[in-house]
């Protein structure tokens, strides 16, 4: 008799008292933060059920649809194997619904995501997000609710962030003594190290040269304007006699020049040529002095 009280007690305090073990609960994550406006913000929905295997899970979760908006929803992740609802929301009523089942063996365990909601902050200020309702069943083949917690989340939205604003219309500065289509390393040396203008010494000959020809001509010239005032002058033969040999001397030392300039291994075949025909020239003009001379002494005095 006293086992049979016994036993009695102990079924109702099963039926009144449930273990907490046996419980099953939705949450949301992240439960809170800072967001800012026009920052995306995505909130998971998930059951836990440790003890208990459920077969089936429905809710509705309420949020301020005038700072929140839902752009997007995910089942990727989810544990649900067939939707009943949804996952569905309407923006302008601030609700989403849920409701699907898990296949055989069901689901147990600490954090199996359901679905995921991509939501956007649209006003600075203060939000919660909460389930208006769920529910989570036993796969006990009662169809047992076994939800007891409704998870709640607390978030504060601010103002956004200032942009880092954009440089525009700056001065492009040029250096215009500076080619802009050579490499700037080329630069650099080409300006450490100037070029130096490069001596043409075979300009430079062919000036001297060219004086040292227009000096020949006069010479020759002048002498030819001696030979005709000789012609004119018989009675003074002594004189011109020694005159005309101070001539062969000076007429020998420009011969002497010559010689030397035509073994000048830089001198071009052209300007051989002149030196060739001034010497020839001068040979001329050599021979004209002698018979002038020679016709002078032979002139009865």
């Amino acid at each position: 008799m006293k086992k049979s009280l016994n036993l009695q007690w102990l079924l109702l305090l099963l039926v009144f008292f449930p273990a907490s073990s046996h419980a099953a609960s939705l949450s949301l994550f992240p439960s809170f933060g800072e967001y800012s406006v026009g920052e995306r913000l995505p909130i998971g929905i998930y059951v836990q059920s440790t003890d208990n295997v459920l077969n089936a899970v429905s809710g509705v979760v309420s949020f301020p649809k005038d700072k929140l908006e839902v752009a997007s929803v995910s089942k990727q992740k989810s544990i649900i194997t067939f939707w009943v609802q949804g996952p569905s929301f309407l923006n302008n009523a601030g609700t989403i619904s849920f409701e699907g089942i898990v296949f055989n063996p069901g689901y147990r365990g600490e954090r199996g995501e359901i679905v995921t909601i991509n939501f956007k902050v649209k006003k600075e200020g203060e939000a919660t997000l909460k389930f208006s309702s769920g529910s989570a069943l036993a796969n006990d083949g009662l169809g047992t609710n076994i939800l007891k917690d409704l998870g709640v989340a607390k978030f504060s939205f601010i103002a956004p962030l200032s942009p880092i604003p954009e440089v525009t219309d700056v001065p492009e500065i040029i250096n215009e003594n500076v080619p802009t289509d050579v490499p700037l390393e080329s630069n650099i040396n080409s300006y450490e190290q100037p070029t130096q203008k490069k001596i043409n010494f075979e300009d430079l000959l062919g000036t001297e040269l060219l004086k040292f020809v227009l000096l020949i001509l006069l010479i020759t010239l002048l002498i030819l304007l001696v030979l005709l005032a000789l012609k004119k002058s018989y009675n003074k033969a002594p004189n011109i006699h020694s005159i005309f040999e101070a001539l062969k001397v000076t007429m020998k030392k420009e011969i002497i020049v010559f010689e030397k300039m035509r073994s000048i291994p830089e001198i071009v075949a052209e300007e051989k040529k002149v030196l060739n025909t001034l010497s020839k020239e001068i040979d001329k003009t050599e021979e004209l002095v002698k018979r002038e001379i020679e016709g002078i002494n032979s002139t009865p005095k």
